[in-house]
C-alpha cells in the first residue's frame, strides 16, 4: 500500500510540475516515442530488481525451511544489514558520477578520467571500510547478544561481498551511461543463477545455514565481479586506451 500511495503521490506531483512544458497524457500516442528508452533502460532495470529480490527471497525461504531455519536467518540478517549499510556510500558516489559520465560520453578523455577517479575512490573507501570492520567483527556482533558472537565467519564473508559490490558499482556506470543496461541485466542474472545453484546445492546436502548462505553470496559476487571485469577489459578497451593516453599527456 505504501508503494501504491507513493507512486500516486509522485505521479500527481510530477504531473503538476511538467504539464505546461510536456502536455502529454497517460496512454497518449506521443508516448510511443519513449518506447526505445523503456526498452533500453527501464525494462532491464525493472527485470534486475525483480530477479534479484526474487532470488534473495528464494534463498532465504530455502534456509528457513531447513533445520533451525529461523535462528540461522536471524544470524544471517544481522550481517547482511551491515553489507547493505557499508555498500551505501560507494553506491552514492557511483550515482553522483553517473550523470557526469553520461554527459561526457562523447569526450573520451574526460569520460575515462572521471570513471577512473570514481573507481579509485570507491575501491579505496570500500577496502578501508572492509579492513576496519574486519578488526572489529567480534565487537560489532557482541552488540546483538551472545548468540551472535559465534557468527564471525558470516560477517566476514558478507563484508567481503560489500567490497565486491562497491567495486562492481563503479564499473556498472560504464554500461549504464552508454545505454547497455541489458549487459547489466545479464550479469545480474548470472549472479542470481549462481546464488540459487549454490544455495540449492548446500540445501540438498542438508548443510544450508547462515555460514553456507554467506559463502553462496560470496561465490555469486566473486563470479559476477570476474565476469564484469572480463567484459570491461575485452569490450570496453576504448576506455582503457583513452585513459592511458590521458595519463601520458
Amino acid at each position: 500500500m505504501n508503494l501504491i500511495f507513493f507512486w500516486i503521490a509522485n505521479f500527481i506531483s510530477i504531473r503538476k510540475k511538467t504539464i505546461d512544458k510536456y502536455p502529454r497524457f497517460l496512454f497518449s500516442k506521443d508516448l510511443l516515442s519513449e518506447i526505445p528508452i523503456l526498452w533500453k533502460f527501464s525494462l532491464p532495470t525493472f527485470l534486475i530488481a525483480i530477479f534479484m529480490e526474487t532470488t534473495r527471497w528464494f534463498c532465504n525461504t530455502t534456509m528457513i525451511a531447513g533445520r533451525n531455519g529461523f535462528n540461522e536467518m536471524a544470524i544471517f540478517d544481522v550481517s547482511y544489514q551491515w553489507l547493505v549499510a557499508i555498500s551505501f556510500i560507494p553506491a552514492i558516489l557511483s550515482q553522483v558520477a553517473l550523470p557526469i559520465l553520461s554527459n561526457s560520453i562523447d569526450d573520451k578523455e574526460r569520460y575515462s578520467a572521471i570513471f577512473y577517479k570514481n573507481f579509485k575512490i570507491n575501491v579505496v573507501i570500500s577496502i578501508l571500510i572492509c579492513v576496519v570492520f574486519f578488526f572489529f567483527t567480534s565487537t560489532i556482533l557482541s552488540l546483538y547478544g551472545q548468540a551472535y558472537t559465534q557468527s564471525n565467519d558470516v560477517f566476514v564473508y558478507l563484508i567481503i561481498c560489500s567490497t565486491l559490490t562497491a567495486i562492481n558499482s563503479s564499473i556498472w556506470q560504464i554500461t549504464t551511461s552508454s545505454d547497455q543496461m541489458w549487459i547489466n541485466m545479464s550479469l545480474n542474472l548470472l549472479w542470481c543463477l549462481v546464488l540459487i545453484l549454490a544455495t540449492v546445492l548446500f540445501a540438498s546436502c542438508r548443510v544450508l545455514n547462515a555460514n553456507n548462505l554467506a559463502i553462496s553470496y560470496l561465490i555469486a559476487y566473486s563470479l559476477q565481479t570476474i565476469a564484469l571485469f572480463c567484459y570491461f577489459f575485452f569490450y570496453q578497451k576504448n576506455v582503457i586506451l583513452t585513459f592511458n593516453l590521458y595519463k601520458k599527456n
